[in-house]
């Protein structure tokens, strides 16, 4: 399956961690390829309220989550299709246009989206 903005998939933030989900926020570019990713979380007190996701707009939402714009990631392409290729990690489904429009608009809105993070979007949404 091929790596895009819009792609979902199963990655563990630390050994000890649960698999999050996560989201593929732009198209491959560079060389090599990278992407931005931004995690799914569940909605807590204190959490970024930037982008609320409601059970149903995602097959893997079945409460209220958020986007945890403040562990935004640029990765390699290469490193995604590794951890799928060797079984750490899956692909889930896609999310839709309307909901990858806003977790890519909150890139720019979160006060906690890393400042290089923003930069690097700048020119690519």
């Amino acid at each position: 399956m091929k790596v895009r903005a819009g792609r979902t998939l199963f990655i563990s933030n630390s050994q000890r961690a649960p698999n999050h989900l996560w989201i593929v926020v732009t198209d491959p570019d560079g060389t090599p390829p990278q992407v931005v990713i931004v995690s799914f979380t569940s909605r807590r007190t204190g959490a970024d309220p930037t982008v609320i996701v409601q059970p149903g707009e995602h097959p893997f939402v079945v409460r209220e989550t958020v986007i945890h714009y403040t562990d935004a990631r640029l990765v390699r392409v290469e490193q995604l299709q590794a951890l799928v290729e060797n079984g750490i990690t899956t692909f889930h489904a896609d999310c839709s246009e309307e909901l990858l429009a806003r977790v890519q608009a909150g890139i720019f809105t979160s006060p906690f989206t890393p400042r290089f993070i923003k930069g690097y979007c700048a020119g690519r949404l």
